[in-house]
């Protein structure tokens, strides 16, 4: 899926995302499931590993979390631009995709 322009006009980007919208919600879609299996993977490995009490631990913890809030973040705006493309509110589509 080509991507408009960085320098597209309210226009384009709003034809983008109503061309691609089932595939930009999959890729959303995915983007979440993939962070959480990621998260749910390395957890599961400290743990069988004995570590979970441990700094490096509770390190992985840590890091396992803002990767899910960064994701989760990331999904939110993706959504916003899904919906107010939807829904009319195109300056707003525009400003969640820049």
């Amino acid at each position: 899926m080509p991507l408009p322009a960085p320098k597209a006009t309210m226009e384009q980007s709003i034809s983008f995302g109503k061309k691609y919208h089932y595939s930009i919600l999959s890729d959303a879609w995915l983007l979440q499931i993939g962070s959480l299996l990621s998260m749910i993977f390395a957890l599961a490995l400290v743990h069988l590993a004995g570590r979970a009490n441990s700094f490096a631990g509770k390190l992985v913890l840590s890091a396992s979390t803002v990767i899910i809030v960064l994701s989760l973040a990331e999904g939110t705006f993706i959504n916003a631009v899904v919906q107010a493309a939807d829904n009319g509110h195109y300056p707003g589509s525009v400003t969640s995709f820049q």
